[in-house]
């Protein structure tokens, strides 16, 4: 594949890409519908995530600790180092500055310098974070919004946002004493309610005994009812044993 040819595919899958992220991706009314992943390809495209400040605080720790690192093992080496010939190539043993020294340094002031260059990027980085923490928080969520809600406190009178004021507070205490006045009342329904559910399993509980002492009433009656049942049973058994001895008897009468 020649160079040509790869960098004709590489442009028109790369627009492809672009399309798909700018239809499906980045606009706001899909981020519901995205995962993880894309919800975090679309903060890195959409600058939400600051990629930049990972990076210097991985220079800045990395530096630092070389610094040190070398500066200490300095401290032990012999030898003296040309400071001129060490930055603009190559190094010297007949310099004023020992390896001790140069050791002091990388130990004491390379370190306060990184500080100082890598913290005055990082408070810019920070103030632009706040700032957009801050454009989120507020209603609308864009800097258009705040210039608008700013020109228009502006151009409010003093008078005209007393007013305001204590139209807020008017309501506010209508509303807290609609709830007062409202509150006695549910409090109250329950209370009645449970009275009535209590007078009503009361009366259940009454109906029901008296229900069983009816029943329990009932039972001598019934048990007499049974015995006289019986000996009426009884009776017919016998009148009609009684009719077929006498029609045998008749029966073997007439045959004689």
């Amino acid at each position: 594949m020649s160079f040509g040819i790869a960098m004709l595919l590489g442009s028109i899958f790369g627009l492809v890409v672009v399309v798909l992220l700018y239809i499906f991706v980045l606009p706001k009314r899909n981020v519901p519908y995205l995962n993880r992943f894309l919800r975090k390809v679309r903060d890195v495209f959409m600058f939400r995530t600051l990629i930049l400040e990972q990076i210097i605080r991985f220079l800045y720790i990395v530096l630092t600790i070389f610094s040190i690192t070398c500066g200490f093992f300095m401290l032990f080496a012999k030898g003296n180092l040309n400071l001129l010939d060490f930055i603009f190539g190559g190094y010297s043993y007949s310099s004023e500055f020992s390896l001790a020294s140069v050791g002091f340094v990388f130990i004491l002031v390379i370190p306060v310098l990184l500080r100082m260059m890598f913290e005055t990027t990082m408070i810019k980085i920070i103030q632009l974070k706040n700032i957009m923490e801050i454009n989120e928080k507020l209603p609308g969520g864009s800097h258009r919004s705040q210039q608008q809600t700013r020109v228009q406190y502006r151009e409010e009178e003093p008078d005209a946002y007393q007013q305001r004021a204590r139209a807020q507070q008017q309501s506010r205490a209508q509303a807290q004493a609609q709830y007062r006045d409202v509150e006695p009342n549910q409090y109250r329904q329950p209370r009645a309610q449970q009275q009535s559910s209590a007078k009503a399993q009361a009366q259940y509980r009454n109906e029901d005994a008296d229900q069983y002492r009816q029943a329990y009433a009932q039972q001598p009656t019934r048990v007499q009812t049974r015995a006289q049942y019986r000996a009426e049973k009884a009776e017919q058994y016998q009148q009609t044993r009684q009719e077929q001895s006498a029609a045998n008897r008749e029966r073997d009468s007439f045959q004689q």
